[in-house]
């Protein structure tokens, strides 16, 4: 209940920052937090920056001289904007790599400097957790492999609905209403420079793991669409893939978290 929620409120003087996420160390001294929840920009669902100009514009001509540090450019910052946009490297591509995989990497390099400097915030008991939910195995898959490169293990994932199924952006489309919040810990030093797992000796038990919660969504009764048990039932298999990271086939290559 509500009255339940607000006796945890000590009415601890609150610390609020506006910056780049991957700089927080700037502000606060490492090994100092508990806690960090983490709602990350979509992949490329949502371009934040190009949304924000039209207030970046009518706002500028009234907090220029209170913010100039903001609000020193023409428009919004796009450059260091967390987010996977082919568009920006338009004419960069090359025939080894495509504006699409560019801007994969891009994201997936911007999200682990950010949970990199998380990392070095948190205490050795510090848990992050990270509410995130994507149709496209891709926007997982880079942004599953930022968190395991930045020295994180996911040890538990829990799928809740955040989203209204009648939302007027969504109708018509087989949208997921659910998000899955993913808890991860820091990873000791010698899980990141563990021996690498061959993807065949696991890939049959990462399938039950998705298979068994699938199976659990549905006999649970609840009202779900198949794009949700779908999200839902691929949290534990990237809990099952971050614990066996890093993974390789028979021929040493890598396995990503889409495969």
């Amino acid at each position: 209940s509500y009255e339940s929620l607000a006796s945890y409120n000590t009415y601890a003087k609150a610390e609020h920052t506006s910056q780049d996420a991957a700089t927080l160390s700037e502000k606060w001294e490492n090994n100092s937090i508990d806690v960090a929840v983490v709602d990350p920009p979509y992949y490329g669902s949502i371009h934040y920056a190009e949304l924000s100009d039209i207030f970046y514009v009518i706002q500028k001509q009234y907090l220029q001289d209170v913010h100039p540090d903001i609000f020193s450019g023409k428009l919004s910052n796009k450059d260091d904007e967390a987010i996977a946009n082919p568009a920006r490297f338009d004419g960069l591509a090359t025939g080894e790599h495509s504006q699409k995989e560019l801007a994969d990497e891009y994201y997936e390099d911007k999200m682990e400097d950010i949970f990199g400097e998380i990392r070095e915030l948190l205490t050795e008991g510090g848990v992050m957790t990270v509410m995130f939910t994507h149709r496209d195995m891709d926007a997982w898959d880079t942004l599953t492999s930022a968190l395991i490169k930045a020295g994180f293990t996911i040890t538990a994932t829990h799928p809740i609905k955040t989203e209204m199924s009648d939302r007027i952006s969504m109708r018509g489309n087989a949208s997921a209403d659910s998000s899955i919040l993913l808890v991860g810990r820091k990873a000791a030093d010698n899980e990141t420079e563990s021996a690498p797992t061959l993807w065949e000796d696991i890939q049959a038990d990462i399938h039950d793991v998705a298979e068994q919660e699938a199976k659990s969504i549905l006999d649970s009764g609840f009202n779900i669409s198949k794009t949700d048990t779908a999200i839902s039932a691929y949290g534990p298999t990237l809990q099952k893939y971050a614990q066996e990271h890093p993974v390789v086939n028979k021929k040493g290559e890598e396995i990503r978290p889409r495969e």
